[in-house]
């Protein structure tokens, strides 16, 4: 420990012999709690433990233990292994404990589950397997990957690591004697009471990994991977080739949640509660956003795209109304105004923020004011989170007479002039997203704020079908609380209270978020600046969210080059994006233009987001990104982009 001073201590070690425990409990003792005050005693003291424990500390009573079900050990074996959990658990450093069953090849006298098996069916010999007792297995290499992911990750407290299969010891032999075309007549269906054991044994030993496969985001693996690499890796073994530390990649996507206990804990309160939907969770979470953005009012709905239209309508965007927006952005952002019937034409972006160029709006709002075209909404897009001049528009606003509905999927917790995206000072609503990928998470989600009251009622009543409970609109003759009238064509863009515990759970940790954010942006400023990459710029006054970080290449090189490139970072492992195409580009768009603008009439030119299309590379960015996924990042597109 001295010498290496790691910053992780893997603890393995123990006594596994469960009859063995159970007739010298003083050695299981020694094995499984002794050593293990040793391993902590000895660590550094800001060394994460990770302790390899089992899943013989549950009474086996019921199938997949949950991490938060009580233990409840029913040998030696089960009971010192606690010990040693909890030895790891009170010692104040950090830690993760690891319950699991694995199987694969062994390296000394004793041999694996696994390998006794495939030795026994190869040789013939006769075995019993029982029919009674269930596990959910799980290959060595498999849960070393899967623990590494973790490690990389900062988990901490008690994860689950097993295979996504629960089968009994005698399907599991089925299994592998199918796979490894071996014969299966001299095993013996047996069950355990049949067996006289020293020790007692629970019969049902399956884990529940959904708390790993959360925090992975990937499922555990089948018993057929794990067999298939368990067979794969057995002439590899024996012959040494793998005991090099053999590595399955684990690719870096651009962007993807963070999920903890405590937003496991939020959504599994509201699946044991009396309300899934249209239950108290809606509200309290439309509270606690609005408090955060500082507007009065604010409504969930089902996507940023249901918060879109949904402002479209209470702005009553019809057939003749015009709605301005940004080129670079998701479809839905122009779409809102599509779904109402209404036209809707694009405001270049300007280089560097990539936001809608305002100068250039005010050039098309004096051109407009001529010709009598001024459009009734503006919907700029605070692109990648980062602010547009909210004050700018504003003035432009007032002077225009337009409404302004602020797309802020990407803003969640930025600020322009210290106000928080979404207060509603410079603008009539705000809609947030709160898509898996976006800076917090319900799923999918989406919320729109605003300061009028009329526009809030308006916003609730049709989120849910134009229906409304408000005795004041209905007839005298329905006034019983089971009435309600229809004022209106809604739609169904009710969040559920599931959602909306996630939501509330997740806003409490955005500070963190935020914060993790902002350290990986300042990492890529950094140690990006030496390349030919040209790095994303802030709007004056404004602290970004950072939901993206957009690089490009120079103007010297081609579309080909930039997609050359992002093809290379996906071979190593780095699932670099495109955000976006321009939205007038799509067939949809151009098709509208034939047949119902005329075919001499067409989108106002937008150069500026045809070029940043082209040269566009989104690089991974989320809070969970590691330190050492980052560095590999980096060192990839130095080395890519050398002249």
């Amino acid at each position: 420990m001295d010498k290496f001073n790691p910053q992780v201590v893997i603890h393995t070690a123990a006594w596994v012999d469960v009859d063995g425990c159970q007739v010298n409990p003083t050695k299981a003792k020694e094995s499984n709690e002794a050593l293990t005050k040793l391993v902590v005693k000895t660590s550094p003291k800001k060394a994460k433990i990770v302790y390899i424990s089992t899943e013989q500390v549950f009474s086996g009573n019921k199938p997949y233990a949950m991490e938060s079900d009580p233990t409840r050990p029913i040998n030696i074996y089960g009971r010192t292994k606690l010990a040693g959990e909890q030895i790891v658990q009170e010692s104040g450093r950090p830690h993760l404990i690891v319950r699991t069953n694995f199987f694969g090849w062994s390296s000394g006298r004793k041999k694996t589950f696994g390998e006794w098996l495939i030795q026994s069916l190869r040789e013939k010999q006769p075995i019993r397997l029982f029919t009674d007792f269930y596990f959910t297995p799980l290959y060595a290499g498999l849960m070393a990957d899967r623990l590494e992911h973790l490690l990389r990750n900062d988990a901490q407290g008690v994860v689950h690591l097993g295979g996504r299969n629960r089968v009994s010891k005698y399907e599991f032999g089925k299994k592998l004697a199918r796979m490894s075309s071996l014969p299966f007549f001299s095993v013996k269906a047996s069950r355990m009471n049949a067996v006289a054991t020293l020790a007692p044994r629970p019969k049902d030993i399956s884990l529940n990994s959904d708390r790993a496969e959360v925090m992975l985001g990937t499922q555990a693996p089948t018993l057929e991977k794990s067999l298939q690499l368990f067979l794969r890796d057995e002439k590899a073994f024996k012959t040494g080739t793998l005991i090099k530390r053999r590595r399955i990649s684990q690719s870096i996507p651009y962007a993807r949640q963070s999920i903890d206990a405590s937003d496991i804990r939020a959504v599994t309160r509201v699946l044991k509660s009396d309300f899934l939907t249209q239950g108290p969770e809606i509200e309290a979470f439309e509270q606690d956003f609005a408090n955060f953005c500082g507007a009065k009012y604010a409504v969930a709905c089902s996507s940023a795209t249901a918060g879109l239209h949904l402002s479209a309508m209470v702005l009553g965007m019809g057939p003749g109304d015009l709605w301005w927006t940004s080129p670079n952005t998701f479809c839905a952002t122009a779409d809102a105004a599509l779904r109402c019937g209404a036209g809707v034409d694009f405001v270049d972006i300007e280089w560097g923020t990539y936001n809608m160029n305002l100068h250039l709006l005010e050039e098309m709002l004096k051109k407009a004011t001529k010709k009598g075209t001024l459009p009734k909404v503006v919907a700029p897009v605070h692109f990648a989170g980062n602010p547009l001049d909210m004050k700018f528009l504003d003035n432009l606003r007032k002077k225009y007479k337009f409404k302004v509905v602020e797309d802020a999927a990407h803003a969640t917790g930025a600020t322009f002039r210290g106000e928080k995206v979404g207060s509603c000072r410079w603008s009539d609503l705000c809609v947030f997203s709160f898509h898996a990928v976006k800076i917090i998470t319900t799923g999918e989600g989406g919320m729109v704020t605003t300061n009028s009251r009329e526009l809030y009622e308006k916003l609730l009543r049709l989120r849910t079908h134009g229906i409304t409970r408000d005795t004041e609109v209905r007839p005298l003759s329905m006034n019983h609380p089971w009435y309600y009238e229809k004022l209106e064509l809604g739609n169904h863009y009710r969040m559920t209270d599931i959602q909306a515990a996630l939501g509330r759970s997740q806003l409490k940790r955005i500070g963190q978020f935020q914060k993790k954010r902002r350290q990986i942006a300042k990492t890529y400023n950094l140690q990006l600046k030496s390349t030919p990459l040209i790095l994303p710029s802030s709007t004056t006054g404004a602290n970004s969210s950072w939901h993206l970080y957009v690089a490009t290449i120079p103007q010297s090189q081609t579309m080909e080059e930039r997609d050359t490139l992002i093809q290379g970072l996906h071979a190593s492992g780095i699932k670099a994006n495109l955000h976006y195409l321009p939205v007038q580009n799509f067939r949809y768009y151009q098709e509208r233009l034939i047949n119902r603008r005329g075919p001499k009439r067409g989108f106002s030119p937008c150069p500026v987001a045809e070029e940043y299309s082209r040269r566009a590379i989104s690089l991974p960015m989320y809070p969970d990104l590691s330190i050492k996924c980052q560095k590999h990042v980096i060192e990839t597109l130095h080395s890519s982009t050398k002249a």
